[in-house]
């Protein structure tokens, strides 16, 4: 607990050079409780996608890109890494929310349901879907990889207050990609 306080504390002060005062902006925890509540907590396909925290997991993740997006502006060094992050993230969010979406409504919504007639249709249904959120997992690794090693390069505390919200969103966007990975599986 005592490790988690300190860590939130001094998270906000590196934030806080980063975009000023604004530290409310974006939170890892808000996009967490978006996450769960447009996908679900345990098993993505329940239900379809709540549009409500589907608006708040865009919005937090709008937020860090922006927060990130200032930061390459305002800073007048070339950032080909930020740039490349802030574009590997967009793309990952956006492939996550289409792929949860697209496997949903093949696979899990009555309509789907009604179509997947026999084991090998199911069996199929799952060669064609995981490998969707597979290849996230794997985009983002290799992201959080590249962030790993820009880290050891910096001693700036702005910057690495930056590859910490990379860090974050990759990692979060990781697990949500996992868990539908996961819940693939679990068809009826």
């Amino acid at each position: 607990m005592k490790k988690s306080i300190i860590f939130l504390g001094l998270t906000g002060i590196l934030f806080h050079g980063l975009y000023g005062t604004n530290v409310g902006q974006w939170s890892s925890a808000r996009m967490i409780l978006a996450g769960n509540e447009a996908f679900g907590r345990d098993w993505i396909f329940k239900a379809p996608v709540n549009k409500n925290g589907l608006q708040l997991w865009q919005d937090e993740t709008e937020a860090a890109l922006g927060i990130l997006r200032n930061y390459v502006k305002n800073n007048k060094k070339n950032h080909t890494l930020l740039n490349d992050c802030i574009l590997q993230i967009n793309n990952a969010s956006y492939d996550l929310i289409n792929g949860i979406k697209i496997t949903y409504n093949n696979m899990f919504s009555p309509v789907g349901r009604k179509s997947i007639t026999t084991a090998q249709m199911r069996l199929e249904k799952k060669i064609q879907f995981r490998p969707l959120f597979d290849s996230i997992v794997d985009r983002m690794l290799d992201l959080k990889l590249k962030i790993s090693v820009a880290r050891k390069k910096t001693k700036s505390v702005d910057l690495l207050a930056a590859y910490d919200i990379i860090d974050d969103i990759a990692q979060l966007i990781i697990n949500t990609a996992r868990k539908a990975a996961k819940s693939v599986d679990y068809l009826e």
